[in-house]
């Protein structure tokens, strides 16, 4: 369970507005890949997505 949710996907308003955004984004600041790890007992969200640094586009 991450961030107290069982789907986090659906349940984060946050992510789940990365998510939206990221299918009709055409400035590259959402091209990339969001990961849930565990690391050290904490659930972590990783991202290689650029989210507002300037794109790549």
């Amino acid at each position: 369970m991450a961030c107290g949710v069982a789907d986090p996907l659906n349940d984060l308003p946050w992510l789940n507005e990365i998510v939206t955004i990221s299918k009709s984004d055409n400035t590259g600041n959402y091209v990339g890949t969001i990961w849930l790890i565990e690391y050290e007992g904490q659930y972590l969200f990783v991202t290689d997505m650029m989210l507002g640094s300037g794109g790549i586009a």
